[in-house]
């Protein structure tokens, strides 16, 4: 396992979990990890859009890498928080009932798409 690759699909991975997120959401992540003082430190960032692209919010935390998920997550808090929220629901249908729902295609970074494809899934 690359750590460096690990560690940054961790922190993509939680904040798409806490803002309920996939592949249909107009948003953007980016990570990076830098050395910081001779330690690692994990840079993330994210920007949600509304569909036509006028409203957008955006934000950058900078945490330590051994914690990804903790990171992931605040970021999500604050972007929801700062108007994210309000994007997705507009993007997502919030005022529509929805019939069926997709499942998330995020996993875990040991074992990806587990949550998509079902509990009793085989990593491939």
């Amino acid at each position: 396992e690359h750590w460096e690759s690990a560690v940054r699909c961790k922190a993509e991975r939680s904040l798409l979990k806490v803002m309920e997120a996939g592949c249909q959401v107009p948003l953007g992540v980016h990570t990076k990890v830098v050395n910081k003082n001779g330690e690692a430190q994990l840079s993330l960032a994210c920007t949600v859009l509304s569909e036509d692209g006028d409203t957008s919010i955006h934000a950058t935390m900078v945490g330590p890498a051994d914690k990804p998920e903790e990171l992931g997550q605040k970021l999500a808090r604050k972007i929801l928080l700062d108007g994210g929220k309000k994007i997705l629901d507009s993007v997502n249908g919030a005022d529509v009932e929805q019939v069926s729902a997709r499942p998330n295609t995020y996993g875990s970074a040991e074992e990806p798409n587990i949550a998509a494809r079902g509990p009793n899934s085989k990593p491939i």
